[in-house]
């Protein structure tokens, strides 16, 4: 396309140039003239022109007016610099197209276009035609500090000539000029001209391009304007370069999906181009897409294999996908080539956490706070591997330290809170969590550590209420509903766990926690029935759960099922084989069976593993009556009654074994311990013994 190039001057053109006169460092809204009716019927012809990038990312805004009838704008071209589309924003705040270019003034940097709009949504401005005399008044229009369309008013003060332009007016006005493409207007609202590119005044004022000149702006033929943007970005904004560089800009504007497409043209374009590698894994990461990220950095690792930044970055992305291991590797060829790398240390030192390499943890953590004493992140990650290790005073310590440095770092009153709850001192845990839902008040965990501690205190009614309130936050989080079931079954409040557990099973019915502490209630309850048919639905998700294989079979066993029972407790000790409540359950089911030499056994290996369990020694003490080995049953019955001195059955079969040895003192004795207990088991033993 042929641009209007005006490389000589027209009779009648000039420039008008305006000369700025600040009054102090102090632009209140107030020293700011008031537009005079001229001036706000000029302001319906004003536009905003808002250009786009291929993205649809805005690029840059600018002023233009309206000066005809045919939808045509003026407006400075270098607003289209790198642009795929643009609109013009009507004073009323409707938006239009640009659909064409008019012609183009190259050496004033001025474009005029045309928009698709209807004609009755435009007002065009009056050319003046007539060149300004000196002493005529002249208003300007812009955007000055936070005031949108401020007027400027000035009178013309002279002419002179500029290089290459021609006439200038030389104009006096207070506050500020306006910027390119703002308009300049006489008294009579009619447009006197527009302010150009500051280059060409040869001055440090704004040079101001006449009507004329405007009217003058035309081709040879209307372009569409997307074939135009093609044309005027040619060779300029598609190298690598400037692709790279418009990604970087809407990088460091935190548009990373949009930025991502431009780093991904420059790596189509140049592979060997590492930087925009690492702004793509860098993107990728922030869009949650860890493994195109790893991807991404490993091409820039390959590009430069010493860049520890790239290593320590891939390493968190393998923490982002849990590979701790990798995640550790990473770090630690960030650190071969950067010892002193603080952020690779810190990295490490919570992936060696992550693997439970505690001592590695802390000795990485140690070198950190050699380099960087104030590192609340290794303090905390000390903290943190002092807790797992047991030693919870030295992680309070370092937590407190860590939280002295950051007060508003999260983690440290996650380890505190921890630390203390293990030493049983509830307040300060108390406090500790306190703090952590205070900074994080979406993490609804928080709320059920909060009920947990609460609990330990006595305090059930405040541990239910908080747990509720983090349900309340998010109604859809099955944890907290398990968690808040888990309440109510050490409360003994069997239906509010059936209920609680049934509402995390309509949100998520694959959730085969929530079948198991259903199956725990009915079980409680003595519903059997039902509590086997929880158990039986949770394990049809995760069939290979011990515990759960347990419970089954005690239902079982109470359903009068008992070579299922049998069956489905030997899988149970098939996972854990040290399963104490298992092998008592397995003594159980073969005691049903009438197998009670091996029930024995099982019961012996049950108190093997667990010595105070109390069920077991009082199971042991039945078989060891059914096998007519009385002796060896009251010395299981009177341990099991010292672990459970409020279980009436126990003294019923103890003062029975007694009775068998001929022992009736010893029976009576039972008998008094069993009275306040049960009074129809205390009857049938007393007539047992006056028999």
């Amino acid at each position: 396309m042929k641009r209007c190039l005006i490389t000589g001057l027209v009779e009648g053109f000039f420039v008008i140039l305006l000369f700025c006169h600040f009054c102090g460092f102090s632009y209140a809204q107030t020293n700011i003239p008031q537009k005079p009716p001229s001036a706000e019927k000029t302001r319906l012809s004003f536009v905003t022109v808002i250009s786009y990038d291929e993205v649809d990312e805005e690029l840059r805004q600018g002023k233009g007016l309206f000066v005809d009838k045919e939808k045509q704008i003026i407006t400075g071209y270098r607003i289209f610099d790198g642009a795929a589309r643009a609109v013009v924003r009507t004073a009323n705040g409707k938006e239009y197209p640009v659909k064409s270019v008019i012609g183009v003034d190259d050496e004033v940097g001025l474009i005029k276009v045309s928009v698709e709009a209807p004609l009755g949504d435009l007002n065009s401005i009056t050319y003046a035609l007539a060149k300004p005399v000196v002493g005529e008044r002249v208003i300007t229009f812009g955007s000055y500090l936070d005031v949108t369309d401020a007027v400027t008013e000035g009178t013309v003060s002279g002419v002179t000539d500029l290089p290459a332009i021609g006439p200038i007016i030389e104009i006096e006005c207070k506050l500020f000029c306006g910027s390119i493409g703002s308009p300049v207007i006489n008294s009579e609202g009619e447009l006197v001209g527009v302010v150009a590119l500051p280059e060409l005044q040869g001055t440090e004022s704004n040079a101001v391009i006449p009507s004329l000149r405007l009217i003058a702006i035309r081709a040879e033929h209307e372009l569409p304007f997307a074939e135009w943007l093609v044309s005027n970005n040619r060779g300029k904004y598609d190298t690598v370069e400037a692709i790279y560089d418009r990604g970087v800009d809407l990088y460091r504007k935190e548009k990373y999906s949009k930025a991502l497409i431009y780093f991904e043209k420059v790596t189509t374009q140049d592979a060997s181009f590492t930087h925009a590698w690492f702004r793509q894994g860098y993107c990728l990461y922030k869009l949650d897409r860890w493994q195109d990220a790893l991807t991404a950095y490993g091409q820039a690792a390959r590009l430069d294999p010493n860049d520890h930044i790239v290593l320590n970055n891939i390493g968190l992305t393998h923490t982002k996908l849990k590979q701790w291991k990798e995640a550790a590797a990473a770090f630690e060829k960030s650190l071969k080539i950067k010892p002193d790398y603080v952020m690779a240390l810190e990295n490490l030192g919570w992936s060696y956490g992550e693997l439970k390499r505690w001592d590695e943890a802390i000795e990485t953590c140690q070198q950190v706070l050699k380099l960087k004493p104030d590192s609340h992140v290794a303090l905390n990650n000390l903290g943190w591997a002092y807790r797992n290790l047991g030693r919870f005073s030295d992680a309070i310590e370092e937590c407190k330290k860590a939280i002295k440095i950051n007060q508003n770092y999260d983690l440290p009153y996650y380890n505190l809170g921890y630390a203390f709850l293990s030493l049983k001192r509830y307040e300060e845990s108390l406090d500790a969590f306190k703090q952590l839902n205070k900074l994080k008040p979406e993490l609804t965990w928080v709320y059920s550590k909060l009920g947990e501690v609460f609990m330990r205190l006595g305090r059930s009614q405040e541990a239910i209420e908080i747990i509720e309130q983090g349900i309340k936050l998010n109604p859809g989080d099955v944890p907290s509903h398990i968690n808040l079931a888990s309440l109510y079954l050490s409360l003994r409040r069997w239906q509010d766990v059936i209920n609680t557990t049934q509402e995390a099973i309509r949100l998520k019915p694959d959730f085969p926690e929530a079948y198991f502490m259903q199956g725990m209630a009915y079980g409680l309850a003595k519903n059997h029935k039902e509590a086997a048919a929880a158990y039986e639905k949770g394990l049809r998700i995760r069939p290979k759960d011990a515990i759960a294989l347990n419970n089954l079979s005690m239902s079982y066993i109470y359903l009068g099922r008992y070579q299922e029972a049998l069956e489905l407790v030997k899988q149970s000790l098939e996972l854990r084989p040290d399963s104490a409540a298992a092998k008592d359950t397995l003594g159980q089911a073969l005691g049903k069976l009438g197998r009670h030499q091996e029930a024995v056994v099982a019961y012996k290996e049950a108190i093997a593993l667990q010595d105070s369990m109390s069920e077991a020694h009082y199971n042991l003490g039945v078989s060891f009556s059914e096998l007519g080995r009385w002796q060896e049953a009251a010395e299981s019955l009177k341990k099991a009654a010292q672990l459970m001195p409020l279980e009436a059955k126990i003294y019923f079969r103890l003062g029975v074994a007694f009775l068998k040895l001929n022992n009736r003192q010893a029976a009576g004795e039972a008998l008094q311990s069993l009275e306040p207990l049960d009074a129809k088991l205390a009857k049938q033993l007393s007539e047992l013994i006056n028999q």
